[in-house]
């Protein structure tokens, strides 16, 4: 037998040879030794005994389980010796095992145990391995940390985000990506291309699958802010926001992750509030009364068409002027001592009526109703305004107290003309009987005269009728007294009334003080049409003659005012003239006549 067959099947012929063996173990960089079929450790290279910071003489001849790093713990004792039973026994031993070596340090070892057989196939001994494991162990807890930090942000992300392996399957679906799956089961695995053809229609799923498949391939990601499609599975329209990105997963193979953000809530949010500002702008454009919103500090934020016209400005001139700068100087601090209440919290909502002053330098009566918006805080952000135009309304109460105030008068001029037409009858009667047949046909012709502005149902009325009805109380004795020349022409009742209010009250003062108090004294009336654009137009004209000398009094009284304001209601002017020889007076005035069909 040659020395090499010597050594293959020897464990003593090994020993024999100690300078070659040892030289062979020593350049191994892993853990060998020797070991007989029973245990006995024979060899040791010198990597082993370095790292368990033992010598030679300490383990050689020694069992295996009774040497230096397992010799602390039973468990790893009993481990050793049923590993060497089963590697006597033919069937060789790999297992993974933490051992303490020099310094007490706690190492990983991949510990392999091999059966040598001899030339008749008997194990005439055991090589004992062992490669220090502990750094590729702390790689792979890192790298199945990693892999599972990656899984848990991907999978418990409320957003939507899923991720493509290499083999174009999809291989994680986040929890807010998952109602975009719902319809796809099996869905972990599957083949993404087909997925996305369950899902969306052509030519849009090959579009996306070439766009995961080029971004794989090339590493350059790719963005669409908004894709809007109709699904194949649910025939819904959404819209999206996706972006993919080429990413290294923990398996250190490229992958491909969606990040998407679903805009179709978002969008149909915005559609609504988009008709829900429409709605506000239409009804705030077209209300039928003036809106505005106004600033802590009193300067217009917004008005609509309505204020505009109830003011004389255009939209652009009165944003940022100040509300104060329309209003009436008499109103003003009226005004901003709510303004101050609503700044302290006192007031929530008041409603004032003010007057604004109009571009073209006329006022406007309105009706102010103002509340408040504020904040969470209760700070108030700005005033919100309805302003309703009130002049009509307030033109009417002015009338209705004037019309009080005439009716108060009219009743007094009624008795006194009764009891000027009782003394001027009395003094022109020669008896008793010729008395009481002119009084009281001038009494009836009074009351002829208020029945005559509203003959007909008080729809319409003749111009000359309503003069002769007027003065016919005071020229019953004789014809010459009055006289009248004009066109034909047909009133609105409304017209026939003021223009009876106006003759009744210069009829009155012509019986106290003018031509009607004197016997020779007499009252010519004259009218006529007025040429020119708008409405039409009447001209006329009062003159008194033979009565007391005229002169201007010191202050208007009651009567002189409601001629004035009764001409101004109907757009009209009035001119008095006090002449020594009798009043005249001259006044236009609009002309409403009634339809006739």
């Amino acid at each position: 037998m040659n020395d090499d067959t010597r050594l293959a099947g020897d464990p003593g012929a090994l020993s024999a040879s100690p300078d070659i063996l040892r030289e062979v173990l020593d350049s191994v960089v892993a853990f060998v030794g020797i070991l007989t079929p029973d245990g006995i450790l024979t060899e040791a290279n010198s990597p082993a005994l370095q790292a368990a910071g033992l010598k030679r003489s300490d383990v050689i001849g020694k069992h295996f389980w009774d040497c230096y790093w397992w010799n602390f713990d039973a468990a790893v004792q009993d481990r050793l010796r049923a590993a060497v039973a089963q590697a006597a026994g033919g069937d060789p031993v790999r297992y993974d095992s933490e051992v303490r070596v020099a310094e007490g340090a706690l190492i990983t070892i991949d510990f392999q145990l091999v059966p040598h057989r001899d030339a008749d196939g008997r194990v005439d001994f055991l090589v004992p391995s062992g490669v220090d494991i502990t750094e590729r162990k702390r790689q792979e807890r890192l790298l199945r940390a990693a892999r599972n930090t990656f899984a848990e942000m991907v999978i418990n992300s409320p957003f939507g985000v899923y991720v493509v392996d290499s083999d174009f399957r999809l291989a994680m679906v986040s929890a807010g990506a998952q109602k975009v799956f719902s319809q796809v089961r099996p869905l972990i695995g599957r083949d993404f291309a087909e997925i996305l053809r369950i899902l969306w229609p052509e030519p849009f799923a090959s579009e996306a699958i070439e766009r995961f498949r080029h971004t794989l391939a090339t590493g350059k990601s790719f963005h669409e802010p908004r894709t809007i499609e109709k699904r194949n599975d649910t025939f819904q329209t959404e819209s999206y926001d996706w972006k993919i990105d080429r990413v290294l997963l923990p398996d250190g193979r490229f992958g491909a992750v969606c990040h998407f953000y679903d805009l179709s809530e978002r969008e149909e949010h915005e559609a609504a509030l988009r008709a829900s500002e429409a709605r506000f702008r239409t009804t705030f454009e077209n209300a039928a009364v003036g809106v505005a919103h106004v600033s802590p500090d009193g300067h217009w934020l917004r008005v609509n068409q309505k204020l505009c016209e109830i003011t004389g400005y255009s939209q652009d001139e009165l944003i940022g002027r100040k509300v104060e700068d329309l209003t009436h100087p008499d109103d003003r601090r009226k005004n901003l001592a709510l303004k101050e209440a609503f700044l302290a919290g006192e007031l929530d909502q008041q409603q004032v009526r003010t007057r604004y002053r109009r571009k073209d330098g006329s006022d406007v009566w309105v009706q102010v109703t103002g509340s408040c918006a504020r904040d969470e805080s209760g700070a108030l952000q700005y005033f919100i305004g309805v302003i309703e135009d009130i002049s009509v309304e307030m033109a009417a109460e002015e009338r209705q107290e004037l019309l009080i105030g005439e009716l108060n008068h009219r009743v007094k001029n009624l008795l006194a003309t009764v009891q000027a037409m009782a003394s001027h009858t009395l003094r022109s009667s020669t008896d008793m009987q010729g008395f009481r047949e002119a009084f009281s046909g001038r009494i009836r012709a009074m009351a002829a005269a208020h029945d005559s502005i509203f003959r007909d149902g008080g729809v319409q009325a003749d111009f000359a009728t309503v003069i002769r009805s007027q003065l016919a109380p005071y020229a019953a004795s004789s014809k010459d007294k009055l006289r009248l020349s004009g066109p034909d022409l047909r009133l609105e009742a409304s017209t026939a009334h003021a223009l009876g209010l106006i003759l009744h009250e210069l009829a009155t003062n012509a019986a106290k003080y003018g031509a009607l108090a004197r016997k020779e004294g007499f009252i010519a009336v004259t009218w006529e049409l007025v040429s020119g654009d708008g409405p039409r137009r009447v001209r006329l004209t009062w003159t008194e003659t033979g009565g007391p000398p005229m002169k201007p009094p010191e202050k208007a009284g009651f009567g002189s005012r409601l001629i004035l304001s009764t001409v101004q209601s109907l757009h009209g002017k009035v001119r008095p003239d006090f002449r020594p020889e009798g009043l005249k007076v001259d006044m236009t005035f609009d002309l409403a006549e009634p339809d006739t069909d």
